[in-house]
């Protein structure tokens, strides 16, 4: 009677020391449960707060710079027939004077006062006196009326001043625009060509050179523009050699999904025959030389559209 008691306290004890580690297990495996979900909580606000930062950010950039409807405007067209006196059958009857001059309207004023500017000038450099467009319409007219009394007092067989306005397109932060402009002045042509501007948004800034490339990788985008540039060709027979090829002064150039594309005026890399010269560098030869704001993460992809 008294093992069979004995058993039984055994037992009794054993069950109720079960019961006490299963209790303290699910104590624990509660207490662990309740941890995680507090930092699943945190977690979750923390990560709820950043969302909703960029969100705010996304939406400040998009009122600032929206998917861009631009219109060209024409600030200044004018044409004039001047008559000459003449003496014998030499001379000059008649010099025809057309000037027209154009620049790309965004309704975002920041961009508009910057593209005045630019377009004030037709070497695509900023004019720090050119501010509005009324201004630049003023300027305008004053630089025809001196080219029309100019060629009253000498005739000439012709001018014109040609100054056009183009939006290329846009791709995140990047817009890019072009100047397109002629000029003749008499003589056996004119000359012309075609400024890109490339403007970042973000920055509010236009994109140059060394935005584009540091300093100290421009001589290897050097080395791949001589390389596009000479071809298959000896180089006794390109129009410049390998000591004069300076590509570091061209600020213009522009995006594509090709690569980029770097545009070189009339005579800088060819005759006048050949006007202007395009060197293309693919993403792949580039991309790793560009600073990191401008490279591009799907070069593939990029490929694809460009091929």
């Amino acid at each position: 009677m008294m093992k069979k008691t004995i058993i039984a306290t055994v037992i009794g004890s054993v069950f109720m020391l079960a019961a006490c580690s299963d209790n303290t297990e699910l104590t624990q495996a509660k207490e662990k449960l309740a941890t995680l979900e507090q930092q699943s909580a945190q977690q979750v606000e923390k990560l709820t707060a950043e969302l909703n930062q960029v969100k705010a950010e996304l939406a400040t950039h998009a009122s600032q710079v929206p998917a861009l409807h631009v219109k060209v405007s024409t600030v200044f067209e004018k044409e004039e027939e001047i008559k000459h006196t003449v003496k014998d059958e030499y001379d000059i009857e008649t010099t025809t004077v057309h000037y027209r001059m154009q620049v790309p309207e965004t309704g975002i004023d920041w961009l508009d006062t910057l593209l005045v500017k630019v377009y004030s000038n037709t070497d695509g450099k900023l004019s720090d006196k050119v501010l509005t467009k009324e201004a630049l319409t003023q300027q305008a007219q004053q630089e025809f009326s001196t080219i029309v009394d100019d060629i009253k007092k000498e005739p000439i067989s012709g001018y014109e001043h040609i100054s056009n306005a183009e939006f290329e397109g846009q791709r995140e932060n990047i817009v890019t625009f072009s100047h397109s402009y002629y000029s003749y002045a008499g003589g056996a042509h004119g000359v012309g060509g075609i400024n890109y501007i490339n403007i970042d948004t973000n920055k509010k800034a236009i994109i140059t050179l060394n935005d584009l490339i540091a300093p100290a990788q421009q001589d290897k985008l050097k080395d791949i523009l001589w390389g596009k540039y000479k071809g298959d060709q000896a180089e006794e027979d390109l129009f410049v050699n390998r000591k004069d090829f300076d590509f570091i002064k061209n600020n213009n150039f522009y995006f594509s999904p090709a690569g980029l594309h770097f545009v070189y005026p009339v005579y800088t890399l060819g005759p006048y025959v050949e006007g202007e010269v395009e060197l293309t560098v693919s993403w792949y030869e580039i991309n790793a030389l560009l600073n990191k704001d401008y490279q591009r993460e799907s070069i593939e992809m990029d490929s694809v559209e460009g091929s």
